[in-house]
C-alpha cells in the first residue's frame, strides 16, 4: 500500500529522520506509509516526534501473500497509535497468487482491526510487481478486476468497511482495462504530478494522494500522503463502522493541492522498476 514536499529541516532522533510537515495544502492532514524498509540500517521511527511535527495518519505494511508479516508491523502500529496518530494497515497485494480469500483473511487476521476511532480501514496496495513478473502479474484485465473484487469483497465481509485501494493510473488503466467498478472503495492515488489524476469510476474523488516517494526525485526518503478533507473528516473516516459513512468535505481547501513537482510519472515507474531489479517491494 509504494504520499507535501518535505521541508527538510531535519531533526534526528534515535536514528529517525523527522520532517517538518507542510504543503501541499498545509491545512490538510498529512501522513506516511511505512514498512520494514523504513527500518533498514537499524533505523527507528520516533512516532512521538512525528506526531509533534504534524503527522496525522500512517499506513503500516502488515502482510503480503499468505505467509509474510512485516516484522515491524506490531511495534510501528501501536507506537503510532500511542502517539495519537490515526493508523491503518496495508497489504501488498499478490494477484499472481490465486488464493484471493486466503490473502484477504491473512490480512484481516493480522492487522488488529479495532473500532476505536483511531483505526482506518486497511489499504490494498495494487501496483507493479517488485519481482520478476509481468506488469499485470500475467492476468488479463477481466481476471484482474475479478481478483480485486474478490479481495476487497472478502475484507469488507470480515470488517464491515470497504478497504482503500492504493494504485497508480499507469498501472490501473492497463491492468484493469480502466475499470470503473471500485468507486465505492476509498482511493489512495499515487503520482508525482502537481495534481492527482482522474481515475475511472473515482473521477477526481480521491481520499488520499501519495504525492511524494523517493522515485519522484525531489530528495524524499519515504512515501508521503495527504488526506482529501479536514482533520474532522479524517476522524470520521476512522470512526467505528456502525456509524454512518463519513462524507468528505466538498470544499476541502481554498488553496490548490500542489507539490511543485514536474508532471513526470515516469520517475515513479522507474522507481518501481529499480525496486524490482533489486528484488525489494515498495513496502
Amino acid at each position: 500500500m509504494t504520499r507535501f514536499a518535505l521541508a527538510l529541516g531535519l531533526v534526528l532522533s534515535l536514528g529517525a529522520v523527522v520532517p517538518t510537515y507542510g504543503s501541499p495544502a498545509d491545512d490538510h492532514p498529512h501522513g506516511i506509509d511505512v514498512s520494514s524498509h523504513n527500518h533498514s540500517g537499524n533505523r527507528s521511527i520516533d512516532w512521538a516526534a512525528e506526531a509533534a511535527a504534524g503527522l496525522s495518519f500512517a499506513f503500516v505494511k502488515a502482510t503480503e501473500g499468505t505467509t509474510y508479516v512485516n516484522p515491524y508491523f506490531h511495534s510501528d502500529y501501536h507506537a503510532a497509535k500511542d502517539a495519537g496518530i490515526i493508523v491503518g494497515a496495508y497489504v501488498f497485494a499478490r494477484p499472481d497468487d490465486p488464493d484471493v480469500v486466503g490473502q484477504a483473511d491473512f490480512l484481516v487476521d493480522t492487522m488488529q482491526w479495532a473500532t476505536d476511532g483511531r483505526t482506518m480501514p486497511p489499504m490494498v496496495d495494487l501496483e507493479w510487481p517488485y519481482f520478476n513478473a509481468p506488469m499485470c502479474y500475467g492476468l488479463t484485465p477481466e481476471q484482474m478486476v475479478s481478483w480485486i473484487s474478490r479481495f476487497v469483497g472478502r475484507v469488507e465481509e470480515r470488517i464491515g468497511r470497504p478497504p482503500t485501494i492504493y494504485t497508480n493510473v499507469h498501472w490501473w488503466n492497463p491492468c484493469t482495462g480502466s475499470s470503473p467498478d471500485f468507486a465505492r472503495n476509498p482511493l489512495d492515488v499515487s503520482t508525482c504530478d502537481d495534481q492527482p489524476p482522474v481515475l475511472p469510476g473515482w473521477g477526481d474523488h480521491w481520499t488520499f494522494w501519495q504525492f511524494d516517494i523517493p522515485g519522484c526525485g525531489r530528495g524524499s526518503t519515504r512515501d508521503s500522503d495527504v488526506f482529501h478533507g479536514t482533520a474532522d473528516d479524517l476522524a470520521a473516516f476512522a470512526a467505528p463502522p456502525t456509524l454512518p459513512a463519513p462524507a468528505l468535505s466538498s470544499e476541502p481547501s481554498t488553496k490548490p493541492f500542489t507539490s511543485g513537482a514536474r508532471p513526470d510519472d515516469q520517475r515513479r515507474i522507474r522507481d518501481h522498476q529499480t525496486r524490482a531489479a533489486q528484488g525489494r517491494p515498495r513496502g
